[in-house]
């Protein structure tokens, strides 16, 4: 997701194949080197409003852990998550997009946000797809100029791919992380060894 003209990234991978895609996304985060912030959001999509929830949350949560330790080290506090987004009556689609504003408001511009969507239990697919197709929308914005969207999807059962093959600004990412396809390069390897 390099490219500027991308602004989301489907990643086509079933939840049992994950694991190295997610430490991967992990150690992306962690290595200093990288200016981008990933903020990862894994937990299971039960319905659009209970996510959206646990995004903000999770927000809120990595935003006091930033605060706490730019105070320890005697800089300022950034800005506080707005109140306002905790008020019930609004709607999470709402809520999701002025906290995405919020970030990339405290965030230098010269460093890029990537939110990965990465559900590993989907109980509402329609809402799901939802989901992304509005957060798409809104990066469209330029208040949220170089905030990227990776997505999960299945590669058994697509729900996103569908809606997104061949979209403008959307890369299609299909990692060979199964058992059976690293089994296949291994076998490969060994053949190519023995030659």
């Amino acid at each position: 997701m390099n490219s500027p003209y991308t602004s989301s990234l489907l990643v086509l991978c079933e939840p049992e194949d994950s694991a190295l895609l997610l430490k991967t996304l992990e150690a992306l985060e962690e290595d200093p080197a990288v200016p981008d912030i990933f903020l990862t959001f894994g937990h299971a999509f039960e319905n659009l409003d209970r996510y959206v929830r646990q995004m903000l949350d999770s927000i809120r949560q990595q935003l006091a852990q930033v605060n706490e330790a730019l105070t320890q080290r005697g800089y300022s506090a950034l800005a506080p998550f707005p109140s306002e987004l905790a008020d019930e009556a609004l709607l999470p689609a709402t809520q999701l997009y002025e906290a995405m504003r919020y970030v990339r408001s405290i965030v230098p511009r010269d460093r890029r946000i990537a939110y990965i969507l990465y559900p590993l239990e989907l109980d509402q697919p329609a809402q799901y797809l939802q989901l992304i197709d509005y957060v798409r929308e809104q990066l469209e914005d330029e208040a949220l100029a170089g905030t990227k969207l990776i997505a999960r999807d299945s590669v058994a059962l697509p729900i996103l791919l569908p809606m997104l093959d061949g979209q403008p600004k959307v890369d299609i990412y299909r990692p060979e992380l199964s058992l059976a396809s690293m089994e296949k390069k291994l076998n490969t390897s060994d053949s190519n060894i023995s030659e």
